[in-house]
C-alpha cells in the first residue's frame, strides 16, 4: 500500500511504501520502511533523503516523516505476511521471523529488568545489550547478501560481552552449587531474560540449519545468556540477598 506523507519542503509529496517493517513495529525490532519517489518527483531530489533513511541509526529523514504523522498500522500485513530487508515477503510464522520475534521478546524482557535496576554497572550493561539486540534483529531480518549497509553482529560485539561477563563475575564468590532463578526481584527478571535468550538461541540454531545466517549472531546469543546469568548473581550480591541454591533430591 502506498501512502502519501506531508509535503517535503512544501513542494514535493513523498510516497511511502510501508513494508510493515519499521523500527517501531511491534512484530520486529529490526525492520524498517522503504521510501520510494512518485514518478513525477526527480530522483536527484529523492536519493539523499532515502540515503539518510537507511537502517544504520534510522536516520533523520526516517524520524522526520514519522513525526509528520505516519500511522502505526499499514494493512500490508493483514494477509499474514511481512517483508524482510531485500524485499522478500514471507509468512509471519516463518522461522526467520519467529527467531527475530524472540529476540524482540528478549529485548523487552531486558527492558523489564532495567526498570527494576538501581545499580549503575548493571544498568549500563543492560542498555548496551538492548542496543546490540536491536542490531541483531536487523541482522536476522536481512538474508545474507541482501545489504552491505546493514549493521551486523561481529567479533567485537562478542568480545565486549565476554569483557562484561568478566567484569560482573570479578566480585562474585565461586559458584559451588546450581542456583534456582530468584532471590531479588531484579535477579528473577534477569533469569527470565536469560531463559528467553536461550530460546532465541535455539531458534537461531534451527534457522542456521535451514538458511545461511551470521555465525557471530549465534555466538553472541550464547555469550549473552551467560552474561545474564552472571548479572542475576551480581544483582543478588548488590542487594545483599543470597542466591537460591538447588537442593536436589533428599
Amino acid at each position: 500500500m502506498v501512502r502519501t506523507t506531508a509535503t517535503w519542503r512544501k513542494t514535493n509529496k513523498w510516497a511511502v511504501l510501508d513494508s510493515n517493517q519499521r523500527p517501531i513495529d511491534y512484530e520486529s525490532t529490526a525492520l524498517t520502511t522503504e521510501l520510494t519517489a512518485p514518478s513525477h518527483v526527480s530522483m536527484s531530489v529523492y536519493e539523499p533523503i532515502a540515503a539518510r533513511s537507511t537502517v544504520a541509526g534510522y536516520g533523520s529523514a526516517t524520524r522526520r516523516w514519522y513525526d509528520r504523522g505516519m500511522k502505526l498500522y499499514t494493512r500490508r500485513g493483514d494477509d499474514g505476511t511481512t517483508q524482510l530487508f531485500g524485499g522478500q515477503r514471507v509468512n509471519k510464522d516463518d522461522l526467520r521471523v519467529e527467531t527475530n520475534g524472540c529476540v524482540d521478546e528478549l529485548n523487552s524482557s531486558i527492558g523489564l529488568a532495567r526498570c527494576a535496576c538501581a545499580h549503575e554497572q548493571l544498568t549500563v550493561i543492560l542498555r548496551d545489550v538492548q542496543d546490540r539486540l536491536f542490531e541483531l534483529g536487523a541482522d536476522l531480518a536481512t538474508p545474507e547478501g541482501q545489504s552491505t549497509a546493514m549493521p551486523r553482529i561481529g567479533g567485537p560485539h562478542v568480545e565486549t560481552a565476554e569483557d562484561q561477563i568478566d567484569a560482573v563475575c570479578q566480585p562474585l564468590p565461586e559458584l559451588e552449587n546450581f542456583v534456582l532463578p530468584g532471590g531479588s526481584d531484579l535477579a528473577a527478571r534477569l533469569h527470565l531474560a536469560r531463559s528467553v535468550c536461550r530460546r532465541a538461541e535455539r531458534l537461531a540454531v534451527k534457522l542456521a540449519r535451514q538458511e545461511t545466517i551470521n555465525t557471530h549472531a549465534l555466538i553472541y546469543l550464547n555469550r549473552l545468556s551467560d552474561l545474564l546469568f552472571a548479572m542475576a548473581r551480581r544483582a543478588n550480591q548488590l542487594e545483599q540477598i543470597d542466591d537460591v541454591p538447588w537442593a536436589g533430591r533428599t
